[in-house]
């Protein structure tokens, strides 16, 4: 009995990462997309339900411009598709940004913030899972740093 894997779309326009992340899903059909062109072909042809996506892209690598609209594109063409945004743009007000839009979460490379649209759970007063070790902005004024 064979089961037909899930689609995801990783828009990263780092070759590196993009192996990476490949390697690190390899139970789902990966597409791999590094501008808004590609991105958008393999939203229409595929409509995978889950989007994983860089903020800094070209032609706009150190900002966040081309990755919110790519984000706004996609919601508009298949609004119940699921966005992660995995980034390493250090600015919080992208990410606030981003989940306006519609991202369901933001997650920083080294895991400075961590923002989420879902409700907090019992147990989890924000709602943060953290599993990766990686704390949040309110772990953080809560707890402190890791280690101390």
């Amino acid at each position: 009995m064979s089961q037909e894997k899930k689609t995801l779309l990783i828009i990263e326009d780092d070759l590196g990462l993009q192996k990476q992340l490949r390697w690190s899903f390899d139970a789902y059909e990966v597409l791999v997309a590094g501008d808004r062109e590609s991105a958008l072909a393999h939203v229409r042809r595929h409509e995978p339900a889950v989007v994983t996506m860089d903020l800094g892209l070209p032609p706009d690598p150190d900002g966040a411009t081309e990755g919110l609209a790519i984000l706004q594109q996609i919601l508009a063409l298949a609004p119940d598709t699921k966005i992660i945004v995995l980034s390493g743009n250090q600015e919080r007000d992208n990410a606030v940004k981003a989940i306006a839009l519609g991202g369901r979460r933001c997650v920083a490379a080294g895991g400075r913030w961590w923002l989420r649209r879902r409700p907090a759970r019992p147990g989890r007063p924000w709602g943060w899972p953290h599993t990766s070790g990686a704390a949040c902005r309110p772990c953080w004024a809560r707890a402190g740093p890791r280690g101390t």
